[in-house]
């Protein structure tokens, strides 16, 4: 056998075993993102359709922001789930951590509640906004505890769990919403409900699979065993993320500044847009679980494959009569809105490599134990991205032009983690990769 046919069959090898652990990961975040475009049927239904989907982009925006910090949780169980006592402080963080996010969403949601009642915002959505956030106020808490379960559940168990778990959520999450839609038309209170019962229903089955894990006691490595340990690892993943979905929290309130016609279409593009590149965010989890191994110098052709893939099938939505059959199933006529919404959506097209890429670099960073890197990264891109979309709102620009502004951010810190300045080590970390 030649050295060629050789690299050849290794890389088939090795691809085969990566898609193993993969495509249900991959499948779980389809199946979650599929969720909003969902929630966006039912509401488009609903008598005043475009205001409904008003409040739901900013009502579940505001959610995620606060879900944000608790987001990094996945990818720092997967890496920490190696040491018993990490594994703990990690625990104890999380409820910390989820239970202090929570009671900020309450407190939102009171202020917004109050606001509508004096009158400070007159606009219908911005009741059905605030009925949505009273009803969510768990929701950070719930996602953190989920999170850290299906970290070591990627690292030690068999990654169909999070597909399987992924998929009982969707079947919760839609009974629920045929079910609230026949006793209620408020928007903001039948989206809550579904988003709820999903992920409560989720949680728990992915804590009982969970608690059946054998999790072999690896050697001691330079990893945090304290809270205080914890926090100083784990800030500029929730820095990162709290940049990033901060600035995506921006994106709806000023597009919705722009025109009613252009956040309603944002919304309705913007969740596909999301459900077919959230595909692509557990390579990240891939990275930190096959780094260290001899399938290693594989991990970028198959990061490769995996972003133009999920970038083609966004295409199909957005080039072919496939958009023309989700429209009809939204039940839109407008001709107006289905051009903004189009043009969102082809805007978009490159998005899922562009992210495919990014996960790829912050897997490495994590694996590395750089997290420092990743909350400079994401923060610089993201304050490039909310001066954009300010200056698009000032100009009146149509809502695709948003979307070219979060791809050429999402470039921008590609740029950023691809550099190598000169970082602080954490104290306990090894200053060179595990």
């Amino acid at each position: 056998m030649s050295q060629l046919e050789v690299k050849q069959q290794s890389l088939i090898i090795a691809f085969k075993q990566f898609s193993k652990a993969f495509f249900p990961m991959s499948f779980s975040d389809i199946v979650m993102a599929l969720g909003d475009p969902m929630i966006l049927m039912v509401l488009a239904t609903l008598p005043n359709g475009p205001q409904h989907l008003a409040a739901y982009a900013i009502g579940k925006s505001i959610a995620v922001f606060f879900e944000s910090p608790v987001i990094s949780v996945l990818p720092a169980a997967n890496a920490l789930a190696v040491q018993a006592n990490s594994r703990t402080a990690l625990l104890k963080f999380v409820f910390l951590l989820g239970g202090i996010l929570s009671a900020g969403l309450l407190l939102v949601g009171i202020l917004l509640a109050l606001l509508v009642k004096s009158q400070w915002f007159v606009e219908p959505h911005w009741q059905q906004t605030a009925w949505m956030l009273l009803a969510l106020f768990a929701w950070p808490g719930l996602i953190a505890l989920r999170r850290f379960w299906q970290g070591q559940i990627i690292r030690f168990g068999n990654t169909r769990t999070i597909a399987y778990g992924s998929l009982i959520r969707l079947l919760l999450m839609g009974i629920t919403l045929w079910c609230m839609s026949l006793i209620s038309q408020q928007g903001g209170i039948i989206a809550a409900m579904a988003l709820l019962a999903g992920v409560v229903t989720e949680l728990i089955y992915i804590r009982v699979k969970a608690s059946k894990l054998h999790i072999p006691e690896q050697p001691k490595s330079a990893l945090p065993t304290t809270c205080t340990h914890i926090a100083l690892y784990y800030w500029p993943l929730a820095k990162g993320m709290i940049s990033f979905w901060g600035a995506r929290l921006c994106l709806p309130l000023l597009i919705a500044m722009v025109s009613l016609n252009d956040i309603a279409a944002w919304s309705v593009a913007w969740a596909w847009v999301i459900a077919v590149s959230n595909g692509v965010r557990m390579l990240q989890q891939l990275i930190i679980r096959y780094q260290g191994t001899d399938l290693a110098v594989y991990l970028t052709a198959f990061t490769l494959v995996i972003g133009f893939g999920f970038s083609t099938f966004l295409a199909l939505f957005a080039l072919t009569p496939i958009g023309d059959q989700l429209f009809e199933y939204y039940g839109l006529n407008d001709l107006e809105l289905i051009t903004s919404i189009r043009s969102v959506m082809i805007a978009s097209i490159a998005l899922p490599l562009l992210m495919a890429i990014q996960n790829r670099l912050q897997g490495l960073l994590m694996f590395e134990s750089r997290t420092c890197r990743i909350g400079h990264a994401a923060f610089n891109a993201n304050l490039i991205l909310v001066l954009g979309a300010l200056v698009a709102t000032y100009n009146q620009w149509p809502a695709f032009a948003f979307a070219l502004i979060v791809n050429l951010a999402c470039c921008i810190e590609i740029g950023i983690l691809l550099q190598k300045p000169h970082t602080k080590v954490i104290p306990y970390l090894s200053n060179e990769p595990r």
